[in-house]
């Protein structure tokens, strides 16, 4: 069930009592009594525009920063509440996330590396042959075949993240092994 954060619908409503309350607080404001030159008992009520004018736009003002206060409450208690997705495999749950997305061994999510993904490891070894990219079956990982342009013949594999903005090598050990494990069976 999802919960929502009562400071937030509090300050929502406040900011809408605020504005409905100064508009109120303006119109019963700007009928002042006027007393015309001349003539016996010549006091009326108008209505006076500049009153009004002066007075509602800071209750309205103050209204709208209440209700935008209220919704970055909002958007930060949805991004705080926000979990990290776990991988599943085989039934079980792996404990280590890195903000992946959820897989399942019944229908394995089938992604491609896109052209500008592709792009971006070619930059990222210039230096180095790339012989493959093969991606892994979690989205956003794969896994890159290089070799030097002026050693020996010995192949090596780098693990990248796509998930950035830039492709990055794999940090956590233990997701290295699992991907490169996957890749080598």
């Amino acid at each position: 069930m999802k919960q929502k954060n009562i400071i937030g619908r509090i300050l929502f409503y406040l900011g809408i009592v605020v504005i409905i309350i100064g508009i109120v607080h303006s119109i019963v404001n700007s009928y002042q009594l006027d007393y015309e030159m001349g003539g016996y008992g010549g006091e009326e009520y108008k209505f006076f525009w500049s009153t009004f004018l002066y007075l509602f736009p800071s209750a309205f003002l103050n209204g709208l920063i209440l209700i935008g206060l209220s919704e970055a409450i909002r958007l930060l208690d949805s991004i705080n509440r926000k979990e990290p997705p776990t991988i599943i495999t085989a039934g079980e749950q792996v404990k280590n996330n890195e903000g992946i997305q959820v897989v399942s061994n019944d229908k394995p999510e089938v992604w491609e590396i896109s052209e500008a993904e592709e792009e971006k490891i070619y930059e990222l070894y210039a230096d180095k042959a790339i012989l493959e990219i093969t991606p892994y079956i979690t989205k956003g990982y794969c896994i890159v075949k290089l070799q030097d342009y002026d050693g020996p013949l010995k192949p090596f594999v780098k693990v990248l993240d796509l998930n950035g903005i830039n492709p990055e090598e794999v940090q956590n050990l233990d997701r290295r092994k699992e991907i490169i494990q996957w890749y080598n069976n």
